[in-house]
């Protein structure tokens, strides 16, 4: 038998009685999330298979910089510390 993971052995000692009711969403409150023993080895789970993310399916992000113009460099103690000026881009796409 494979020894447990870290995440795994934090699973295994979860107590569910560690939440008071006090501490749950009551009726007509907006539940972010109510943790219960099985939803966490669930999410865990699907975490640790390396194919889980939000979008289905997954979108392609792109960050470009450019244009870059350097204004002005003062030392600061030891450092130096540059005024730029740059264009910033942010492409998302998805693949169907």
């Amino acid at each position: 038998m494979q020894p447990l993971s870290k995440v795994e052995q934090a699973i295994a000692i979860f107590d569910p009685e560690s939440y008071l009711k006090d501490n749950l969403t009551q009726g007509g409150e907006l539940a972010i999330l109510d943790e219960t023993k099985e939803t966490l080895a669930r999410r865990v789970a699907r975490l640790e298979t390396g194919m889980a993310w939000a979008e289905g399916p997954p979108s392609r992000t792109r960050h470009l910089i450019a244009n870059l113009a350097v204004e002005s460099a003062e030392a600061v103690s030891e450092l130096r510390r540059w005024r730029i000026k740059r264009s910033f881009l942010l492409l998302n796409s998805v693949t169907r």
